[in-house]
């Protein structure tokens, strides 16, 4: 092992410990993804909030770059709707109707995370917007 990849290990291990730490996650190992047998520090919902969130602010700025409309102004309706699916899994899940899967958490966190990312820009938009006004 080079003194590299031991820097990088020691960054990602400082990463876990921290994501396991803080209280943005129960990081159950049940609903955890597991690489290498070793259970990531976020559950599947997190991880698909997260990474849906980051996907969609990176495609915005690619794709919507070459299209002349504003990436950030889409229908408020548009972030409810996809935040519609993660409520109704969450929701049967907590009433005991139907246990969800892992493959669901992380597509219905992934559905949420670009809802709510898409939300923040217009929020930020119109409050810049108001400042400008």
């Amino acid at each position: 092992m080079n003194l590299k990849s031991a820097k990088v290990n020691k960054y990602l291990k400082s990463i876990n410990i921290w994501l396991r730490q803080s209280n943005l996650c129960h990081s159950k190992p049940d609903r955890c993804f597991v690489y290498k047998n070793r259970h990531l520090p976020l559950c599947a919902r997190c991880t698909g909030i997260i990474l849906g969130g980051l996907i969609y602010l990176i495609s915005s700025k690619l794709f919507f770059f070459i299209l002349p409309i504003n990436p950030t102004y889409l229908n408020y309706k548009l972030c409810f709707v996809l935040a519609i699916p993660m409520v109704i899994d969450g929701g049967l899940q907590y009433l005991g109707y139907k246990q969800s899967t892992n493959n669901r958490r992380f597509a219905t966190g992934f559905l949420f995370g670009i809802g709510s990312v898409i939300f923040c820009l217009n929020i930020t938009e119109w409050f810049f917007l108001q400042l400008n006004a």
